[in-house]
């Protein structure tokens, strides 16, 4: 059945989604950060960690992940709530990099949060280390890059941390490189990866999305959870919503309808998705 049979076209919104190329040491282009944006120009203006990555990963989606970062992986920030989501799994393992904030503690969850994600394949970050303290040590041990900031740290400490990091295996990163000395002094610690302003200032990509009314994805959302239903209900309840058809057949490009769309993504997925969706809409984390 055609969506046209239920509604007229839904109303839209712009979106914005920001991303900065993160570098070899011979500048070739390994990785970008997608960061959080509320507009087409200014800062990120971050006022909740959790909301900033369910939009990033909306708006990454609904751009497509090839068209945001091509045949490169995408760094994406986590604070403790956003780990401990299960809507963070929606991201392609071999796509992504899961990069912990400097927020986060060294909690017993979050240590086996992390785990968890590391045995499903995710290549883990830890983000802005300026010194080795107890939880810094704790983390380290779990993930597979640490991001320096090399600004904040002590000059004197930088290269002893380097090598404590380099001789525990872990790649690293020089993060808010901003002069062509720092670059270089960069280079000879052995830094692995490169990011700043020094390289370019993070561009911002925009889309347009309909505008979903959060009641209706959250009964989608509570319809897909509920034992016994089947797509044949979801996909009825999706083509009711103008907001929510449109949203399915822009994430899934190669759907021809609805039901397709539905089956391509899985019930697990979707029910991630409609998650992601919300709390990219401010609602509150169910879990």
């Amino acid at each position: 059945m055609s969506a046209s049979a239920y509604h007229s076209p839904a109303p839209m919104t712009d979106y914005f989604l920001a991303r900065q190329a993160i570098l070899h040491p011979d500048k070739s282009l390994a990785a970008y950060e997608l960061l959080y944006r509320r507009a087409g120009t200014g800062r990120a203006a971050v006022r909740d960690d959790l909301h900033a990555t369910a939009c990033v990963i909306a708006h990454a989606s609904l751009l497509g992940i090839e068209n945001v970062i091509g045949t490169c992986r995408a760094f994406v920030n986590l604070d403790a709530t956003a780990l401990m989501c299960d809507f963070v799994q929606f991201l392609p393992r071999d796509r992504v990099v899961l990069e912990i904030l400097e927020t986060v503690r060294a909690t017993a969850d979050v240590t086996a949060r992390i785990t968890e994600l590391r045995r499903a394949g995710y290549v883990i970050a830890l983000d802005d280390v300026m010194a080795y303290s107890d939880d810094v040590a704790k983390l380290a041990e779990l993930v597979d890059i640490v991001k320096l900031d090399i600004l904040a740290t002590p000059q004197s400490g930088l290269p002893r941390l380097c090598r404590r990091f380099k001789a525990a295996g872990k790649k690293l990163l020089a993060e808010k490189v901003e002069t062509r000395d720092q670059y270089l002094r960069c280079i000879d610690l052995g830094f692995d990866y490169f990011q700043g302003y020094y390289f370019g200032m993070p561009d911002v990509l925009t889309g347009r999305r309909p505008m979903l009314p959060t009641e209706a994805t959250m009964r989608l959302l509570l319809q897909i959870v509920k034992p016994g239903s089947s797509a044949a209900d979801a996909e009825h309840s999706i083509l009711r919503e103008p907001g929510l058809t449109a949203t399915f057949m822009q994430l899934v490009r190669d759907a021809t309808g609805i039901r397709q769309a539905l089956l391509a993504l899985g019930r697990l997925q979707t029910e991630r998705w409609l998650l992601a969706l919300l709390h990219a809409e401010e609602v509150a984390c169910m879990r």
